[in-house]
């Protein structure tokens, strides 16, 4: 892995993890579970968001866009 990867995974995965609690209402029953949990699915899916972006970089803008777009349900 290259270093520009490695900076990319980490950026996406807060994204990921920030886009996660602005659309979804998370409530905690283990708080290091839930924890533990949400770390490594914002990892998994900023690596994702990662690879999408250094392959399909346009791809990868247009997933960014509708997540921004993304809100609560009331």
């Amino acid at each position: 892995m290259g270093n520009g990867l490695i900076i990319l995974w980490i950026v996406c995965g807060i994204f990921c993890l920030v886009m996660y609690h602005k659309i979804f209402n998370v409530v905690y029953f283990n708080f290091g579970i839930g924890c533990l949990g949400e770390l490594i699915w914002g990892a998994f899916g900023g690596y994702l968001l990662a690879v999408l972006f250094m392959k399909f970089w346009y791809i990868g803008i247009i997933v960014v866009l509708f997540c921004l777009s993304a809100g609560k349900s009331k």
